[in-house]
C-alpha cells in the first residue's frame, strides 16, 4: 500500500511540475488565454486540496478492502518446535491453516500439521494431524447485525469519504468561479475607470475652450480638474485590486503566481431555468454532501448501540472439532503386518463467560444511545437549515436577476443623460457641478451593472452548490 501511495504521489508531483513548467514558460512568452471552463479544469488537477483528497482516497479504498477481507478465507502457515531437556526428544510441526467467518459469526477452520518426532536412539517418526473446527457464538457476537456491523461501518465510511472529496471539489469550483468572475468585475471596473478618466480629461479640455471663449468662469475649472485627480486615484486603486484578484485566482487554481493570464472581460447575462421550490429541496436532500453525511452517520450510530448492547451480553460459544492423526499414532500387527490408523478424535465444548454488573459496558450503552439521540436532533436541525438555505438561495437568484435587468436599464438612462448634458454644456445651459454629477452617475451605473451581473451568476453558483449539483452542472466528473 505504501508503494502505491508513493507512486501516486510521484505521478501527481510530476504532472504538477510539468504543467506548472509549461504555464511558467508560457507566462514568459505570451499571455495564457484562460476561460472559466479552463480555470475549473485546471483547478481539478492543480488545486492542492483536490490533489490531497484524491491521494487520501487510496487509503480509504484500502480501509474498505481490509474490512471486506475479514469475511474472506484467511490463509496462514503455522509452525512450532520443542526440545525436552530431560529426554532429549525433539518435536517439530509445520502446516497450513484456512479459516473463514460467515455473516452470523460462525468460524470454520481446517488445519493440517505435519509433525516430526525424534527421540535418542530411534529413527525420526512423522505424521499428519488434520483438524476441522467450527466455533459458533450463541449469545454474544451472534447474528448479522453484530457480525456485519464493522463491514457496514466501512461501507458507510467509504460513502462518507467520497462525499468529503465531492465537497472539496465543490468548494474548489465555487472559489474558482467566484474569483474568476470577481476578476472580470475588477477588469471591467478598470475599463470603466479608464473611460471615466478620459471623459474627465475631455471635460477639462472643453472647459478651457469655453473659458477662453469667455463663456465660462475660470473658477469653475477647479471642479473639473479635481474630478480628474480623483478619477486617477480610482484608476490606480482599480489596477491594484485587479492584480490582487489575479493572484487570488491563480492560488485557487494552483498555478504559478507569475503566470500571465488573460480572461474574458464580457459578462453574458442568461437567465437560468430554476427548479421549483419542492424540486430544489428534493435535489438538495438527495445530493448535498453535508446532509447526506449526517444521514449516513445515523446508521453508524445505530450500529454502535447494537454492538454496545451486544458487548454486555453473556459470552456462550459452542466449539465442535474433529482431529484425525496419521503416522505417529499408527500401530502395526506383528502377525499380519496390517497397519491400524489412529481413530479420529471428536470433541464438543461450551464456553460461558457472563459479566455481572459491568459498569463500563452499561456506560457504553448509555453513551451510544445518547449519541444517537443527539445526532437525530442535529440531523433534523441540519435538514431544516438546508431547506432554509436552498429556498433563500433560490430567492436570491430570482431577485438578483431583476436587479441585473434594472441595472442595465439604468446604464442606458445614465448614458443618455450624460450625452444630453454634454450638448447643454456647449450652449452654457448646465452648471459644471451638474455635468460632473451626471458623468459620475454614468460611471457608477456601469459599475453597478457589472456588479449585478456578477452577483446573479454567483448566486446561481451558490444555489447549485447547496443543491450539490455544481460539479455535474459544469459537466465534470469526480475521480473517486
Amino acid at each position: 500500500m505504501k508503494k502505491i501511495v508513493t507512486l501516486l504521489k510521484t505521478l501527481l508531483i510530476v504532472s504538477t511540475v510539468l504543467v506548472s513548467f509549461q504555464l511558467y514558460a508560457a507566462s514568459l512568452s505570451k499571455p495564457l488565454k484562460l476561460t472559466l471552463t479552463d480555470a475549473i479544469m485546471l483547478a481539478m488537477r492543480q488545486n492542492p486540496n483536490v490533489q490531497s483528497g484524491e491521494i487520501q482516497r487510496v487509503i480509504d479504498k484500502f480501509n474498505l478492502r481490509a474490512a471486506q477481507y475479514e469475511f474472506e478465507p484467511q490463509l496462514s502457515v503455522d509452525g512450532s518446535s520443542s526440545y525436552d531437556t530431560d529426554s532429549n526428544a525433539q518435536n517439530y510441526t509445520l502446516g497450513p491453516k484456512v479459516s473463514i467467518t460467515n455473516s452470523i459469526g460462525t468460524t470454520f477452520s481446517i488445519s493440517a500439521d505435519q509433525a516430526f518426532d525424534k527421540e535418542p536412539g530411534s529413527d525420526i517418526s512423522d505424521g499428519v494431524n488434520t483438524t476441522f473446527t467450527i466455533m459458533q457464538p450463541l449469545i454474544k457476537g451472534f447474528g448479522r447485525d453484530v457480525t456485519l456491523a464493522a463491514l457496514h461501518n466501512a461501507y458507510d465510511a467509504e460513502k462518507t469519504n467520497k462525499l468529503k472529496l465531492k465537497k472539496t471539489v465543490i468548494s474548489a469550483i465555487s472559489a474558482v468561479v467566484t474569483d474568476y468572475r470577481t476578476l472580470i468585475q475588477n477588469q471591467n471596473d478598470l475599463i470603466t475607470a479608464q473611460g471615466a478618466l478620459k471623459r474627465a480629461q475631455l471635460t477639462v479640455t472643453k472647459d478651457r475652450a469655453l473659458i477662453k471663449a469667455g463663456r465660462m468662469a475660470k473658477s469653475d475649472l477647479g471642479q473639473a480638474i479635481e474630478n480628474v485627480q480623483s478619477t486617477r486615484i480610482d484608476l490606480l486603486t482599480a489596477e491594484n485590486t485587479l492584480d490582487k484578484q489575479r493572484l487570488k485566482l491563480l492560488e485557487d487554481i494552483g498555478l504559478n503566481p507569475k503566470t500571465n493570464i488573460v480572461i474574458d472581460d464580457d459578462v453574458s447575462l442568461q437567465k437560468m431555468q430554476l427548479p421549483s421550490e419542492q424540486q430544489s429541496i428534493d435535489l438538495a436532500l438527495a445530493n448535498n454532501p453535508d446532509y447526506i453525511t449526517a444521514v449516513i452517520g445515523i446508521g453508524t450510530l445505530k450500529r454502535a448501540v447494537i454492538t454496545s448492547e451486544d458487548a454486555d451480553k453473556p459470552e456462550l460459544d459452542l466449539t465442535l472439532s474433529r482431529t484425525r492423526s496419521t503416522g505417529l499414532d499408527d500401530t502395526t500387527n506383528a502377525a499380519t503386518g496390517a497397519t491400524t490408523t489412529g481413530r479420529p478424535v471428536v470433541s464438543v465444548g461450551l464456553k460461558l463467560t457472563a459479566p455481572i454488573g459491568n459498569v463500563k459496558n452499561e456506560s457504553g450503552i448509555v453513551g451510544a444511545k445518547i449519541a444517537l439521540e443527539q445526532a437525530e436532533i442535529s440531523l433534523n436541525e441540519s435538514k431544516r437549515k438546508l431547506i432554509e438555505q436552498v429556498l433563500d438561495a433560490r430567492r436570491q437568484v430570482e431577485i438578483s436577476w431583476q436587479q441585473a435587468l434594472v441595472a442595465q436599464e439604468k446604464v442606458a438612462t445614465a448614458k443618455e443623460n450624460e450625452e444630453i448634458a454634454l450638448k447643454k454644456q456647449s450652449y452654457g445651459l448646465i452648471s459644471q457641478f451638474e455635468l460632473l454629477s451626471l458623468q459620475n452617475a454614468y460611471t457608477e451605473a456601469e459599475k453597478q451593472a457589472t456588479q449585478t451581473k456578477i452577483a446573479y451568476l454567483n448566486n446561481v453558483t451558490a444555489f447549485r452548490a447547496f443543491l450539490g449539483t455544481l460539479v455535474s452542472d459544469w459537466g465534470f466528473e469526480i475521480r473517486y
